[in-house]
C-alpha cells in the first residue's frame, strides 16, 4: 500500500509495476496517477515526476508527489498509474480552442501511447475537517454545512 502525507511537501513513492515502463527513458514521458476514495468515489489526478531510470533487471519506478496535488481528504484510494509519451503536436491534430491556447506552438505537447501500469491502494493523509460556509442575510441567519468542500 501506498502512503502519502499531505503534510510533507514532497512524498516519494517507489512502485514495481504490474506492467514494466515502456517511456521511461524518454525525457517526453508523463507519468499520471489517478486517485479514487473508496469512501465516497471522488476521483482525482496529479502526475508524478521519475527520479530514477528503470532497467530490465530492476523495473522499480520512484516517483516524487508534490503534496499540493494530492486530494485533501483522508482515507484509502485506488490509484490507477498510466504512462504516456509527449510529442510535438501537428496542426490538424492540436485540440485546445484557439481562444483558450496559451502556449507558443513549439512547446505544444500531446499524449500519445497512454496505457496503464499499475493498480495499486493508498492511504492518503490530508484533513477530514468539514469546511463551514456561512450564509447570513438581513431578516435571518441560517448556517449550512457543506463537506468535501
Amino acid at each position: 500500500m501506498i502512503q502519502l502525507n499531505k503534510s510533507q511537501a514532497i512524498n516519494t513513492v517507489t512502485l514495481y509495476p504490474e506492467s514494466s515502463s515502456i517511456y521511461a527513458a524518454s525525457t517526453a514521458s508523463q507519468f499520471t496517477f489517478t486517485v479514487t476514495q473508496s469512501l465516497n468515489q471522488n476521483t482525482s489526478s496529479f502526475t508524478g515526476e521519475l527520479v530514477n531510470t528503470p532497467t530490465t533487471l530492476n523495473p522499480r519506478l520512484t516517483f516524487n508527489i508534490s503534496a499540493s496535488k494530492l486530494p485533501s481528504n483522508t482515507g484509502q484510494y485506488q490509484v490507477t498509474l498510466s504512462e504516456a509519451e509527449l510529442e510535438a503536436q501537428t496542426w490538424g491534430g492540436f485540440a485546445e480552442k484557439w481562444i483558450l491556447a496559451d502556449t507558443l506552438w513549439s512547446q505544444a505537447l500531446g499524449i500519445t501511447g497512454s496505457r496503464v501500469i499499475d493498480h495499486d491502494r493508498a492511504w492518503i493523509s490530508g484533513s477530514n475537517d468539514p469546511i463551514f460556509d456561512n450564509y447570513i442575510s438581513s431578516n435571518e441567519q441560517g448556517y449550512y454545512t457543506t463537506y468535501n468542500g
